[in-house]
């Protein structure tokens, strides 16, 4: 609407300058000096520009204002969406954490109760093997066949 506006004046002074009979009639009614009806119609044309600028700053700032809401929501949307995976992940990571707690006293409540039978480990015997010819050794540091040290 201010731009417009601003045109319309732009153009109502445009038409004074050039000196057209119906609207330069109308101020030659105000005053009679043609020096002073080209300085009004010079004013009245500024006036237009500065309202053909006004406006078109006015629709551009609502544009800019109405896409900058839109980007608000979206980024409160974004931000409201991260803070729950964040709180999921949190209660998630904190459900194990106690899961985890309570195995861990039940182990230690176990192996409190039965100190000898979680410090004792079984005993395994592996078959020695002499490293150099490869007979099976017995409880001797020394082969029986190639005679040699292990």
């Amino acid at each position: 609407m201010i731009l417009i506006g601003g045109l319309a004046l732009f153009t109502l002074g445009l038409l004074v300058i050039v000196r057209q009979n119906p609207v330069f009639g109308l101020f030659s009614q105000v005053t009679s000096d043609s020096q002073e009806i080209l300085v009004i119609g010079v004013l009245v044309q500024f006036l237009g520009q500065a309202f053909v600028i006004f406006g078109a700053m006015h629709s551009a700032s609502h544009k800019l204002a109405s896409s900058m809401q839109v980007e608000r929501q979206i980024t409160i949307a974004a931000v409201a969406q991260n803070l729950q995976q964040f709180q999921n992940r949190y209660q998630n990571e904190q459900q194990a954490l106690k899961t985890g707690y309570a195995q861990t006293i039940a182990k230690l409540d176990t192996l409190m109760a039965n100190p000898k039978s979680a410090l004792t480990q079984p005993k395994v015997t592996l078959p020695l093997n002499c490293k150099f010819c490869g007979a099976g050794l017995e409880e001797s540091q020394f082969c029986t066949k190639c005679g040699k040290a292990n």
